[in-house]
């Protein structure tokens, strides 16, 4: 098996396409993502920026955001060359495949832009497109989690350093790929996260008592009538 973890950066289609924003709202300017082998360690890497087509530059909110300015995108291939480019290096690694990212927005993007540039999967690209795991929703399963975690929140969580910058495609699929590991191989998991379980179990209710403050209530018989 092959995980491929990957995270793409996004640019606003411009609102003056209102047409073209019914099939989607963003633009891809950068996929990043990891390779890595069955006892999820790392072997490739891929990255690329992505030009967009309906917007020349890309605006100032997303450059703050990624770090990713117009000239960086300038030379770079359309989305239909630079999917097929991606998709060929999934393609190359022997066995199953397993996709990867923080999230369903990522595969999301991919198929709505790809049906708005009339871009056709061939049948290895549908086989990946079905292999999606949403890592958000798996780390939100944890019994400690109780609501939606960002991928930085989650770092913190499970004591990871941040690697590199956020909001960058490489640097984002290589910080969720070392969550992935965590989440399944059971001597990291328990190296990481026991320590809080543990605490669950002994912190946990017994009896009704431990449940209910009783001394909230006035159980003095004098007072009743």
């Amino acid at each position: 098996m092959v995980h491929i973890v990957v995270d793409l950066e996004m640019n606003a289609i411009p609102n003056r396409y209102q047409k073209e924003r019914l099939y989607a709202k963003m633009e891809i300017i950068q996929i990043g993502a990891i390779a890595l082998n069955e006892t999820y360690q790392e072997m490739d890497s891929y990255a690329t920026y992505v030009k967009p087509q309906y917007d020349d530059k890309v605006e100032d909110f997303y450059t703050h955001l990624t770090g990713i300015t117009t000239q960086m995108i300038g030379q770079a291939p359309c989305f239909k060359d630079a999917i097929h480019a991606f998709f060929l290096w999934i393609e190359h690694f022997d066995g199953e495949i397993e996709m990867v990212s923080w999230s369903m927005s990522d595969r999301q993007q991919i198929v709505q832009e790809a049906r708005l540039k009339e871009y056709a999967f061939d049948t290895f690209e549908t086989y990946v497109l079905d292999q999606w795991t949403d890592l958000q929703l798996e780390f939100d399963g944890l019994a400690f989690m109780d609501h939606r975690t960002s991928l930085a929140d989650a770092c913190q969580v499970a004591g990871l350093s941040l690697e590199g910058k956020l909001h960058n495609g490489l640097d984002d699929a290589r910080n969720t790929a070392h969550l992935l590991q965590i989440l399944r191989d059971d001597d990291l998991f328990e190296k990481t996260f026991g320590k809080v379980y543990h605490y669950q179990e002994k912190s946990r209710p017994t009896t009704i008592g431990d449940v209910i403050d009783f001394s909230q209530f006035n159980f003095d018989d004098s007072q009743k009538k």
